[in-house]
């Protein structure tokens, strides 16, 4: 899915209770995957960067 995304919106159609991150993590999406567990990414430019899997709570 992250391959296919283009702008902000297709990020926003992804779900999984995806919301853009502050404080550390700021710039960086996370897409909810269980419990604590979260993928994070940054977007910029049309492009996906930085993916992480991990537990940030």
């Amino acid at each position: 899915m992250l391959d296919a995304v283009t702008c902000e919106d297709d990020i926003k159609k992804m779900g999984s209770g995806i919301h853009i991150l502050k404080g550390d993590l700021s710039g960086f999406w996370a897409v909810t995957v269980s419990g604590n567990y979260r993928i994070i990414f940054r977007f910029e430019a049309g492009d996906v960067f930085d993916i992480d899997y991990l537990d940030y709570h």
